[in-house]
């Protein structure tokens, strides 16, 4: 069975191992996204206790997680947005366990996030992807999400995607 749950901090053990499988899956593929210093278990935390925190749960097993809110980064201001939205909706640390991907759960959580996005009130999806790392550029792309802008972070350069979330999705989360 597979269900999309909030993640409280009761789960902050098996999200941190979760996190540390895809940051080594994804050094080793020479993606050097996210390190020990982020994403880490303080921002989880904060996260969970927000009620930002989303799972993906498969048989069980926690197989990806995502969170979700309106909180964009200010270098999100120097992008040029296309959907004049005063409150998008605003996706984070998107990541699925390396032993699960290939499963469609990325693409799930994302579903989910329009959904979400839908039901409350956002007009725009807003998101950012590392330069470097292919995927998720192309999963973004395949669900429709359209590149705005370029933002740097501590670990370099990350294209900034959108997604305009019209009255006809699903506002069933």
């Amino acid at each position: 069975m597979i269900e999309i749950v909030s993640v409280g901090d009761d789960e902050l053990d098996a999200v941190m191992a979760l996190i540390r499988k895809a940051t080594s899956d994804l050094g080793a593929k020479g993606i050097a996204q996210w390190d020990e210093i982020y994403p880490d278990r303080e921002t989880f935390a904060r996260d969970a206790a927000a009620g930002d925190l989303w799972g993906l749960r498969a048989d069980g097993s926690l197989a990806a997680v995502v969170v979700l809110n309106f909180d964009a980064a200010s270098e999100y201001d120097s992008v040029p947005w296309h959907v004049a939205d005063p409150r998008p909706l605003i996706v984070h640390r998107l990541c699925v366990d390396p032993a699960f991907q290939g499963k469609g759960f990325a693409r799930r959580l994302m579903e989910f996030a329009e959904r979400f996005a839908a039901k409350s009130g956002a007009r725009s999806i807003r998101l950012d992807a590392f330069v470097q790392n292919v995927v998720s550029r192309g999963l973004y792309r395949s669900l429709g999400y359209v590149e705005r802008g370029r933002v740097r972070f501590r670990r370099g350069e990350f294209v900034c995607l959108e997604k305009a979330i019209n009255e006809s999705t699903d506002r069933t989360a």
